[in-house]
């Protein structure tokens, strides 16, 4: 029923963890070529309390439905706002699929901090090769946390080219980013030496 009304043009599919219809959105996603937006609601009162597991919850439930929901999410992100950007590429980046890749990509461009970060450790999972000099070119990011996803992507991908970038980070302002510098320089120069610490 949800297919034959998404292939009649019904683009917004209205659901919620309590109504317990995930597995019938992913059957009808799957292979639709269509852009479809899928809302949810809660009974939080405050944007607190939403925030407090329900977002979570929400993003549990996309990912137990697996890698048919990437074509979905990835005609999303367009229209989505940052919020949104942020919270579907790190559902990207767990689903580690790599049609993600370009669009993540994009995301590194984002004006918003949050999501630059989001797609920035998104590549890391999906060990995105391509992204590799896009990475580096965020280690210079204004954003501390933006640098240290940068920085822990680069370290996941093994990134030779990375090297002489890092240096620098070793005295970064911000010691989360110094200390991933190092321990990523650290893991390149054990596995160059063949050590297994």
């Amino acid at each position: 029923v949800i297919r034959y009304a998404m292939e009649r043009g019904v683009s917004l599919i209205d659901t919620a963890a309590a109504y317990r219809n995930f597995s019938y959105i992913r059957e009808a996603l799957q292979g639709f070529g269509g852009k479809v937006v899928i809302a949810s609601k809660t009974a939080a009162r405050t944007y607190q309390q939403a925030g407090s597991g329900r977002a979570e919850q929400a993003a549990r439930g996309l990912l137990n439905e697996g890698k048919p929901v990437v074509p979905a999410i990835l005609a999303c992100l367009d229209d989505a706002g940052p919020v949104q950007q942020k919270w579907l590429a790190d559902i990207l980046g767990m689903l580690k699929d790599s049609r993600a890749a370009s669009a993540l990509l994009d995301l590194i461009h984002s004006p918003h901090e949050e999501v630059r970060a989001a797609a920035g450790r998104a590549l890391g999972l999906l060990k995105a090769e391509t992204a590799v000099q896009s990475l580096i070119n965020l280690l210079n990011d204004r954003d501390m946390n933006v640098r240290l996803e940068a920085v822990r992507a680069l370290s996941s991908l093994q990134a030779t080219k990375a090297v002489p970038a890092l240096i620098p980070l070793l005295s970064d302002a911000d010691s989360h980013v110094r200390s991933a510098a190092y321990d990523a320089l650290t893991a390149r120069v054990a596995e160059e030496a063949g050590v297994d610490f």
